[in-house]
């Protein structure tokens, strides 16, 4: 459980004991406030959890007709944090997986308090290239669901692909790459399709690792057929199928994102929207976007 907004959760101090009976004898035909949907009551170093209900309305206050508890002090810890963004609940899932309770209360960034209670981990797939580091895909993908707006728990699966070592094993004399940029090199000489280089060297003595697009290249350029390694991600993924939702990059993808059953492909240079967007989708959110702060 994960509330759609910190506005929905309410911090009350008490001095009764949060017990089942005490919660319910204290909280039932008392006011609180349209927006709460949720208390965190705390007394003292105890801290407890409950849902409420109370009759629709336009009015500021209504009376409280009905709890639910969530979680009692035996299963609630607190903390605070202001490096946690409270809207997102992979951050807060993190963070009470590493303090080993079911139901945390943070009070985190901009001093904003809610809560996650006994949720699970989604784990994405996220195929990236190296070099360059760190892998960007996998920054990109993290810094959408730190920044709140993927409303699920979310476990990144790295999926690394290095192109240095596929070089080193080729056992080639010249390793030509796609881009000078990339900071990709060889064991032998490095050589790079976007600088045109000379090449005298029978076919034998090289390889091209690229995509088709780099393959193509090649041969409008040097009129022959090299030895290729074709290490498109998106060829890579939809060769085998996924057991869990997976993201990737292509370089023909011009912009937003393609969508193959449960795999999401993204432009090479994506920009944190376009992995939202795709991210949304392959989640199953994309209806249900996190509502914005009023």
């Amino acid at each position: 459980m994960f509330p759609d907004h910190c506005k929905e959760v309410s911090l009350k101090r008490v001095l009764f004991p949060l017990t089942k009976d005490k919660i319910e004898e204290n909280l039932i035909n008392k006011s609180a406030y349209k927006k709460t949907k949720f208390m965190v009551l705390n007394n003292g170093n105890d801290w407890a959890v409950v849902s409420i209900q109370k009759p629709e309305g336009k009015t500021l206050f209504s009376k409280i007709e009905n709890i639910e508890i969530i979680s009692l002090p035996d299963s609630t810890k607190y903390v605070e944090d202001p490096k946690i963004d409270v809207l997102s609940p992979t951050k807060m899932l993190e963070k009470a997986e590493e303090m080993g309770t079911k139901t945390l209360v943070i009070k985190g960034k901009f001093e904003h308090i809610s809560f996650i209670h006994e949720e699970k981990m989604q784990p994405v797939r996220v195929l990236e290239v190296v070099p360059p580091e760190p892998p960007k895909l996998v920054e990109l993908v993290k810094k959408v669901l730190y920044s709140g707006n993927v409303n699920k728990p979310v476990k990144i699966v790295p999926d690394i692909l290095d192109l240095s070592e596929i070089a080193q094993k080729s056992g080639k004399k010249k390793i030509i790459f796609p881009c000078h940029s990339s900071g990709l090199k060889g064991d032998g000489d490095s050589l790079y399709l976007d600088q045109s280089p000379e090449i005298h060297e029978d076919s034998d003595e090289l390889v091209l690792i690229g995509c088709d697009l780099s393959l193509k290249i090649f041969k409008t350029l040097y009129k022959k057929e090299p030895e290729f390694y074709n290490f498109c991600p998106k060829k890579k993924i939809l060769e085998q199928s996924q057991n869990i939702p997976t993201i990737t990059k292509c370089c023909e993808q011009k912009e937003g994102h393609e969508r193959v059953e449960n795999v999401a492909i993204v432009p090479w240079g994506a920009t944190a929207k376009e992995v939202e967007e795709a991210l949304l989708d392959i989640l199953g959110d994309v209806d249900a976007p996190r509502p914005s702060p009023q």
